[in-house]
């Protein structure tokens, strides 16, 4: 199932801060795992953009807001 998928579908209405019976645990372990896979699909993607930057010497400033280290169109100060 994709992230976006499961994060478009509703949160429990009676959703507690801090879990009060199994069903609340449940939902609280769906979150974390879903930000955790969050963060990692994103780290991947920067990878990505990076590695085809440099591949393509294509400038991933305005994408990334960092410069990168051969930078060769100006933005390294």
């Amino acid at each position: 199932m994709s992230i976006l998928k499961k994060l478009r579908e509703p949160w429990p209405v009676d959703f507690a801060l801090q879990p009060q019976n199994a069903a609340e645990r449940f939902n609280v372990i769906q979150i974390q795992t879903l930000k955790r896979m969050a963060a990692e699909q994103i780290a991947s993607l920067r990878d990505w953009i990076k590695s085809e930057g440099e591949r393509t010497d294509t400038c991933t400033y305005y994408i990334l807001h960092e410069v990168c280290k051969g930078c060769k169109c100006g933005k390294k100060k």
